[in-house]
């Protein structure tokens, strides 16, 4: 998913000669999603900035979640704000562009042979848990998890909120200690 034409066309024809198969260009977000339901690619290539109302980050994560496709960023964006919101996608990658094409088969290669490997790891033990585990226990501890993780979150809201009451409390002592001595004043 690249939107600059030439850059699009540049990376297709150095995957090809690198003898992957390339199953089709996107400009857009949603075209690019479109594209991946149809055609169930191994990886995506996504740049980070596109035309249309959905950026890569985006784009890789809808990917990802609702399709198990993962992707490898190709961008000229390296900024720590710019990985830090990359790194919610949970790309196999990330290619700073300028980059040659030894590079980007490289990257590709390592990204799919460690996504297959994962793959793997990840049959292997739904694989064992299917085999050797009672289902209604794993419904039950995915449950606890969830509400754990629920309860963990409400109480570091609370610790924050309990933190601005704080501050707000000390600034008001603050302040009626200035302001009485003005008020006797007068």
């Amino acid at each position: 998913c690249e939107d600059e034409r030439l850059v699009a066309r540049d990376i297709r024809a150095a995957l090809v000669k690198g003898g992957y198969h390339v199953v089709g260009i996107a400009s857009h977000g949603e075209e690019a999603i479109r594209l991946a339901r149809e055609t169930q690619p191994d990886v995506a290539l996504m740049d980070i900035h596109l035309k249309g109302e959905m950026n890569g980050i985006e784009v890789a994560g809808t990917l990802v979640d609702e399709l198990g496709i993962p992707s490898i960023f190709l961008t000229a964006y390296a900024d720590e704000e710019t990985l830090s919101m990359a790194k919610e996608a949970q790309p196999l990658s990330y290619l700073v562009k300028p980059f040659d094409e030894l590079e980007l088969c490289t990257v590709l290669e390592v990204a799919l042979h460690r996504h297959r490997e994962q793959q793997h790891v990840v049959h292997a033990l739904q694989n064992y848990i299917n085999e050797n585990c009672d289902p209604q226990a794993v419904a039950n501890a995915i449950q606890r998890e969830r509400e754990i993780s629920k309860v963990e979150e409400i109480a570091t809201q609370f610790r924050i909120a309990s933190n601005i009451a704080e501050h707000l409390n000390d600034y008001l002592e603050l302040l009626a200690a200035h302001i009485e001595p003005v008020a006797k004043d007068s």
